[in-house]
């Protein structure tokens, strides 16, 4: 098998981006349903769709196909994420003038969802777990920095999380980044390899220390002082 021919991330739109876990097949399908609806909303109000109204149409879609007979809901969960100008959106306190990323988690049974980080798939509850106990501090490196190195900060917290559950190396993982300056970008090989060696290097140096912390524990905690150890000299 060519892993190459399997496709768990589609481009919807030039700024949202669908990744997806389950049937591959209804996958292929729902993509298709929004890359149209995208298109027919640019003909008709020349603009693009926003994230968000594109998650609702995708949840309506998923909906219709629970409640009619003729049809089977559809095996797959999808997650919408992609760039917002929230300048004139509503409901929203203190919008920001500039692109704003977004995450949306479509469900099968039509409910949808914002997100801040989120996985689906197998093992997920694992990684969502991963990504709740370290997102505010993983984000605190992102303050004053330029958006390269935001990309590659947030590339390896995510190989961090998904090294929870299997190995990662080029063959078995797929990323891809966006900003509102290049768009989507898949990762290289190279890339990939340059960060999970990075995180393997930081993981055996945090092993070290903990050990090392353990050690030390360890001892104070036998509470051994010079006056206890045994000295030949001193014996009668």
């Amino acid at each position: 098998q060519i892993p190459a021919t399997i496709r768990k991330i589609y481009q919807v739109d030039a700024h949202v981006v669908g990744v997806g876990a389950g049937l591959s097949a209804d996958m292929r399908v729902l993509v298709d349903k929004i890359r149209l609806e995208a298109l027919s909303f640019r003909m008709n109000f020349e603009d693009c769709p926003t994230v968000e109204y594109l998650a609702r149409f995708t949840g309506d879609v998923m909906l219709d196909s629970t409640v009619d007979s003729d049809a089977r809901p559809y095996g797959c969960s999808l997650i919408l994420t992609g760039m917002d100008l929230l300048a004139n959106a509503t409901g929203r306190q203190a919008a920001k003038p500039y692109p704003v990323p977004r995450i949306f988690l479509c469900e099968p049974s039509g409910g949808i969802r914002e997100w801040k980080a989120v996985a689906i798939g197998r093992n997920s509850q694992t990684v969502n777990e991963y990504l709740e106990n370290n997102y505010d501090v993983n984000f605190k490196y992102l303050e004053g920095k330029d958006p390269q190195v935001e990309e590659r900060i947030l590339c390896e917290f995510v190989l961090a999380a998904l090294m929870e559950i299997t190995p990662v190396n080029c063959n078995t993982v797929e990323v891809a980044t966006m900003n509102a300056d290049r768009g989507v970008r898949l990762l290289q090989d190279n890339e990939l390899e340059v960060m999970v060696d990075n995180l393997l290097k930081q993981n055996a140096e945090l092993r070290e220390q903990v050990a090392s912390a353990a050690f030390q524990e360890k001892l104070k905690s036998l509470e051994i002082q010079d006056r206890d150890i045994y000295h030949p000299q001193a014996a009668d």
